[in-house]
């Protein structure tokens, strides 16, 4: 089972520069860093919901 990451959570969204590892923004629990809220794409924080679980309808 591979592990379940931000990169692959319906609260995060990758904010489109180019890096080695990504960066985005957390929608539900962001980390707070010298006043910027972007998270790695590979963190974690307990709160995960897989982005094929978003509601339809």
């Amino acid at each position: 089972m591979p592990l379940e990451a931000c990169r692959d959570c319906r609260f995060w969204e990758w904010d489109k520069e180019p890096s080695e590892i990504k960066y985005g923004i957390c929608h539900r629990y962001p980390k707070v860093v010298e006043d910027y809220v972007l998270v790695k794409e590979n963190y974690w924080c307990g709160e995960f919901k897989a982005k094929s679980q978003l509601r339809s309808g």
